[in-house]
């Protein structure tokens, strides 16, 4: 059986909607799923929705590749909360759908154009590295439905019985920053837990 994911979402309390494809058998048989997931997402799925932030504005005309790369900063008014997946063979891409943060702190929420992966079919400049982050996602995507979520921090339960308080207190998953606070060696934001 192979697993084919087409859509994924990032919640805003960090955790995943995922839709996916299984395909059954030499016939190709297709069961589709959907999955509401309520395990918060872990700190490299967070980075690899991170990643597709330059994709993003830079399809959409807000900026060129170089002028993001050398001003992270201009980045952070982006978010991407969901990579969907569509055509097949060399028409197969993605469409990013996420906001951007003016000015008076509200949202404008857009999608981008549908940005194909074959640099021969496509007219998005950095197809093959859109291509190549795309996978990173997946990749992370399938290690969550696996079982890989954000760290879960129990409280002090010494300090919380002085306080006759730990009845009620559950894990609490660590915070990631949303916002990336240093570049790794290929130019892509990291996060930082905080």
């Amino acid at each position: 059986m192979e697993r084919k994911i087409v859509k994924a979402k990032l919640k805003n309390d960090d955790a995943v909607k995922v839709e996916f494809e299984d395909i059954i058998g030499d016939a190709g048989r297709k069961d589709d799923t959907i999955k509401n997931c309520g395990s918060p997402a872990h700190s490299d799925l967070v980075a690899a929705f991170l990643k597709l932030r330059i994709h993003y504005a830079v399809s959409c005309e807000e900026g060129s590749f170089s002028e993001f790369n050398d001003h992270k900063e201009k980045l952070d008014k982006f978010v991407v909360r969901q990579a969907i997946l569509g055509g097949e063979g060399d028409q197969e891409g993605v469409t990013l759908a996420g906001h951007k943060r003016v000015k008076n702190g509200k949202v404008i929420n857009f999608n981008s154009p549908f940005l194909k992966f074959n640099l021969e079919t496509s007219d998005y400049e950095h197809a093959e590295l859109l291509d190549m982050d795309i996978k990173a996602l997946w990749s992370e995507i399938a290690l969550y439905l696996d079982g890989k979520y954000a760290e879960l921090e129990k409280e002090d339960e010494n300090q919380l019985d002085m306080f006759g308080d730990n009845k009620d207190k559950g894990p609490r998953r660590k915070r990631l920053s949303k916002t990336p606070a240093s570049v790794n060696d290929n130019g892509h934001d990291e996060v930082i837990e905080s």
